[in-house]
């Protein structure tokens, strides 16, 4: 679907759908599967994704092998009084 762009399709949360529709990867949570099973179960060539909030889970996703992770929140700014309306 993405692959003529040159994008590749990550799923959020779905082994499943991900499987289904060939996409190039996956992203879960610190909730959800280990990279470990997921890798067993896409193989090698796929890219998993792992949110990350704190630096023992970044530590722990690259020990379990994952591709890429998100680190959440990397800035927090103060809000602006417009927002609050």
């Amino acid at each position: 679907m993405t692959d003529a762009y040159g994008i590749p399709l990550i799923i959020n949360d779905n082994l499943r759908v991900c499987q289904a529709c060939g996409a190039a990867g996956v992203h879960v949570g610190q909730e959800d599967m280990p990279v470990t099973e997921i890798r067993q179960i896409l193989g090698p060539d796929k890219i998993v994704g792992v949110t990350a909030k704190t630096v023992e889970q970044a530590k722990k996703a690259l020990a379990q092998g994952r591709i890429i992770s998100a680190a959440a929140p990397c800035l927090v700014l103060q809000q602006s009084p417009r927002q609050n309306r």
